[in-house]
C-alpha cells in the first residue's frame, strides 16, 4: 500500500518544524524543563495560537478532529526536537477524551480554554497495583445530594505541572476492587469479569484547587512533571456520557501519538550519530571510515525504516477497524523496542558524553524510556497484541 500524507498534513509538519527550529536548542530545552511546570508557558501559547492544540478535539467542538495521520504529522516532528511541552499528555490524551465525553455545559466551560492554551487538564487513571491494566481501579465515588465525592489515590499523572483540573476514574463505593496482580485482566478480585469492571467504571472532573485533594509533583526520567493525587472525599463532577470504551479509544489515539514521537526521536538519534562519526576521529581518521561502524549504522538505518513503516501503517488506521487496538499495541511494542535499541547504539557511539544533558542524544534517550512504557510496557503491549 502506498500511503502518502496530504498537503495539509505536510503543512502541519512544516509548522511544527518551524516552531521547534525557532524555539529549541539544547540550552533552551534545559531552561524550559527546569521551570516548575516542566515547560515554557510562552511556547504553549504559541502552540495554541497556531492551532496545534486543536488537532485532537472534534470538529463539532471547534477543533480539527485530527485523524491518526494528522496526529502523526504533529507528533513526529515534535519528537525530532525532543520538545518538552505536554502535548501528548494534555492536548492529545486529555483533550481527546474530554471533547468526546463531556456534556454541552462542560464543553462550554473547558474546551475554549483548552483551545486557547489558558488552561490544561490531565488524566488521573493509573494506580499502584494496576501494572498497566486499564480496568484496575480502586478509587471510589460516593453520590451526594448535588455532587459526587472521590476517595482514593492516583499515580503517574502526566502533564500535571500546570493542570487546572484532572479527569479521574473511579468505581462505586459498593463495587469490588479492580483486578489485583494475578487475577484475570479486569476481573474484580479475580471473581468478576472484565466486562463488569468496564461497566463499573465512571469518570469525573476534579478541579485542582478542590478541598480534600492533595498533589505531590515529581520529575520523571526525562525531566517532565508528573504527580500523585490523594483524594479524601474530593468534590467531583461526573462525565455522564463517558464509558470505558471511550477511554480505550483515547488511550489508543494517545499511543499512536507516542509511536510518532518515538519515531521522531529515533530519527534525531540516528542523524546526530551519523554526523558525529563523520567528524570524530580515532587512530587518525574519522569513525565513519571504520567498516564496523558502517555496518552498525547500516543496521540501525534498516531498523529505522522498519519503524517508519509501522508508523505509516498506523496512519491508515480507523477506529472502526476490528484490529484497531491490537494493531496499535503491536506497533507500539515493536517501535519502542527498536527505538531503544537504536538509542543505545547512538549513546555507545558517542561515548560517555552521549548520556550527558549537554547533548540531545541523552535527552532523547530519556524521553524514549518514558514513552516506551507509557500506558503499557513491551510485555503488556505484546500481550494485548496476541
Amino acid at each position: 500500500m502506498n500511503i502518502e500524507f496530504t498537503d495539509e498534513q505536510k503543512m502541519l509538519t512544516d509548522i511544527v518544524e518551524k516552531f521547534t527550529a525557532r524555539h529549541y536548542d539544547v540550552l533552551k530545552r534545559e531552561t524550559y524543563i527546569k521551570d516548575d511546570k516542566g515547560f515554557c508557558a510562552k511556547n504553549w501559547d504559541i502552540l495554541a495560537q497556531t492551532g496545534l492544540l486543536s488537532i485532537p478535539i472534534s470538529e463539532a467542538d471547534g477543533g480539527s478532529g485530527g485523524s491518526a495521520a494528522d496526529l502523526i504529522s504533529l507528533m513526529q516532528p515534535f519528537g525530532r526536537a525532543v520538545a518538552v511541552e505536554p502535548l501528548l499528555a494534555c492536548a492529545v490524551f486529555a483533550s481527546h477524551f474530554l471533547s468526546r465525553t463531556a456534556s454541552p455545559a462542560q464543553k462550554e466551560q473547558w474546551l475554549p480554554s483548552l483551545l486557547d492554551g489558558s488552561k490544561t487538564i490531565a488524566i488521573a487513571h493509573s494506580e499502584y497495583e494496576a501494572r498497566y491494566d486499564l480496568r484496575y481501579v480502586t478509587t471510589r465515588f460516593t453520590p451526594k445530594d448535588d455532587h459526587f465525592e472521590l476517595t482514593g489515590h492516583k499515580t503517574f499523572v502526566l502533564g500535571a505541572g500546570n493542570a487546572q483540573a484532572y479527569i479521574v476514574s473511579a468505581i462505586a463505593h459498593s463495587a469490588p476492587n479492580g483486578a489485583p496482580n494475578g487475577a484475570p485482566n479486569g476481573a474484580p478480585n479475580g471473581n468478576g469479569s472484565a466486562s463488569q469492571a468496564e461497566a463499573d467504571m465512571r469518570f469525573f472532573i476534579v478541579k485542582a484547587d478542590r478541598e480534600n485533594l492533595s498533589q505531590k509533583t515529581y520529575r520523571l526520567t526525562d525531566g517532565s512533571v508528573a504527580c500523585e493525587l490523594n483524594l479524601r472525599g474530593a468534590k467531583a463532577e461526573p462525565l455522564e456520557a463517558a464509558r470505558f470504551e471511550d477511554f480505550q479509544n483515547s488511550v489508543a489515539y494517545t499511543k499512536i501519538g507516542a509511536c510518532a514521537e518515538m519515531v521522531g526521536l529515533t530519527e534525531l538519534l540516528f542523524n546526530a550519530t551519523v554526523d558525529y562519526v563523520k567528524t570524530r576521529e580515532q587512530f587518525g581518521r574519522p569513525l565513519a571510515k571504520f567498516q564496523v561502524i558502517q555496518h552498525r549504522l547500516s543496521e540501525a538505518y534498516a531498523k529505522l525504516e522498519l519503524i517508519r513503516s509501522q508508523l505509516l501503517n498506523l496512519a491508515s488506521l480507523a477506529p472502526e477497524d476490528p484490529a484497531y487496538h491490537k494493531t496499535i499495541a503491536g506497533a507500539k511494542a515493536y517501535i519502542s523496542k527498536i527505538a531503544l535499541n537504536i538509542a543505545e547504539e547512538a549513546v555507545q557511539l558517542h561515548g560517555g558524553m552521549g548520556v550527558s544533558n549537554e547533548m540531545l542524544i541523552g535527552q532523547a534517550l530519556k524521553r524514549l524510556l518514558v514513552l516506551s512504557t507509557l500506558l503499557g510496557d513491551y510485555n503488556t503491549e505484546m500481550k494485548n497484541y496476541t
